[in-house]
């Protein structure tokens, strides 16, 4: 039964990724033809269902008004709540945090206080942070934390517990009081049932990447130093095995200069 070490492996990964072009090259060309490559929200309102409950809409109107309304939101940079990026922005780091780092927590921020018109902004908290208090118990409602996910006794993740920079811990519940989903984590990969943390998709090659690195290094070494030098010696069949070269030190070293053109002609 492994139990891994969810910021051990991230630390890891985030070093493999920082130092290896091939997993750099990899990931942004899988982030570049999946993150908004096109995709588009295609609203499709259950209309027996809504009718059933005897309410009458155009469904025509509604499917244009919701598809419009979507698309100017996640061209938006207020769709986060950093308002810098936009909302594809976002979602593009976000997998890429999950595939380095294992998980990232989303967290949708409903209207911020200082805002009239309350709209919901998306935030990106490293799943680095996403750690256990000191007492893997909640004391006020008996729920257990399994490395930073609380779990109720329905095996249901309820909240999440972020590490700040005074080393205190922060709350963040995973629906609001309305029962509307505000907090969840993106997996890279998942690793076993009864586990609710994500590991990293580059866990299984981070020693396969550093051999590469390493045959890397050495074939590119290997090809300079020959690269500077501008002959070679190539002996015939029936040769003696001898370096003419070795001739030619001899005799600058004894400034015999009478044979060099002799050797020069054997070369």
């Amino acid at each position: 039964n492994y139990v891994p070490d969810f910021q051990s492996l991230s630390a890891r990964s985030w070093q493999a990724y920082t130092e290896s072009e091939i997993a750099q090259l990899v990931i942004h060309n899988y982030l570049l033809w999946t993150i908004g490559t096109g995709l588009k929200l295609k609203s499709e309102p259950a209309k027996s269902i809504i009718q059933n409950e005897g309410i009458k809409f155009d469904a025509s109107q509604f499917i244009n008004l919701t598809e419009s309304r979507f698309n100017l939101f996640i061209n938006s940079t207020r769709s986060t709540n950093t308002r810098v990026k936009t909302f594809n922005q976002l979602a593009y780091e976000a997998v890429k945090h999950a595939i380095i780092s294992g998980d990232v927590l989303i967290v949708l921020d409903y209207g911020r206080e200082e805002e009239k018109n309350k709209s919901v902004s998306a935030r990106m908290i490293d799943g680095y942070y996403v750690q256990s208090p000191l007492n893997s118990i909640n004391p006020n409602n008996g729920n257990q934390i399994f490395s930073g996910v609380e779990i109720n006794k329905y095996g249901e993740p309820v909240a999440y517990w972020i590490i700040l920079d005074d080393m205190t811990f922060q709350r963040v519940d995973a629906y609001t009081k309305t029962g509307t989903r505000q907090a969840f984590l993106v997996h890279g990969l998942e690793y076993r049932v009864d586990y609710y943390r994500g590991m990293p998709l580059l866990s299984a090659v981070l020693d396969t990447m550093k051999k590469l690195d390493r045959y890397k290094e050495a074939t590119v070494g290997s090809a300079e130093e020959r690269a500077k030098i501008t002959w070679f010696v190539e002996h015939a069949q029936y040769s003696t095995g001898e370096d003419p070269i070795q001739k030619l030190k001899v005799a600058a070293g004894r400034g015999a200069d009478a044979g060099t053109e002799q050797i020069t002609n054997t070369l």
